[in-house]
């Protein structure tokens, strides 16, 4: 299995969970933001939450085709970070490897940025979308829900219920658009590959003398 081919099974299988709590439609293209108005508070949670499991899933996955594939195109730290690792100096002066906590919403613009370097693509995360702006108030419900202080955390409201769904339809915008220009570049390598070699084989032999 090829890591493009990992990629769109971790996608598939975790929008199939997201799908479940939705109660369906997602997969398949029919589920409108609306519809999601109709879950029970229970599921609202479990949403916002299967909708971020998702994106980090994706963020993770990204990074660890871009070290895989195009190792040479990154540096020691952006592989490092790729690892979910950083560098720093001990007391003694040495440098070590530890784990780096990188904010959800840092690690999704790393992960694309760093896949489109690595690849070469011309792709730009579009953060002054509406997408992004929903997407930045979902992640505050998340952590809410994550950490809760009140019974009101609990609550997801029909505005956040719309704004975590529709980020999710941008983010997944987002990644088709980051694939579709990966996989031009290296159609663009490969094409350019074979063009070299039937050139190089269309040259007559040398003959040593």
């Amino acid at each position: 299995m090829t890591n493009a081919d990992r990629l769109y099974t971790m996608y598939r299988d975790t929008l199939s969970e997201v799908d479940r709590v939705a109660g369906g439609g997602l997969l398949d293209g029919t589920a409108l933001p609306d519809d999601a108005l109709m879950l029970d508070p229970i599921a609202r949670r479990m949403l916002v939450k299967a909708i971020f499991a998702l994106m980090e899933a994706v963020a993770h996955t990204l990074k660890s085709e871009a070290v895989l594939d195009f190792p040479d195109a990154l540096s020691a730290a952006e592989q490092a970070l790729c690892s979910d690792q950083e560098y720093r100096l001990t007391d003694g002066g040495e440098v070590q490897l530890r784990s780096a906590r990188i904010p959800t919403i840092a690690n999704i613009r790393f992960a694309f940025a760093i896949s489109a370097k690595a690849s070469g693509a011309r792709f730009t995360l579009e953060v002054a979308a509406d997408g992004w702006q929903r997407l930045l108030r979902a992640i505050k419900v998340r952590d809410r829900l994550t950490h809760p202080k009140l019974p009101s955390d609990l609550v997801v409201r029909d505005s956040e219920v719309t704004d975590a769904t529709l980020a999710l339809a941008w983010f997944q915008q987002q990644l088709f658009v980051l694939l579709d220009q990966t996989n031009q570049v290296l159609r663009e390598r490969t094409a350019a590959i074979k063009a070299e070699q039937a050139l190089a084989a269309s040259r007559p032999p040398v003959h040593n003398s």
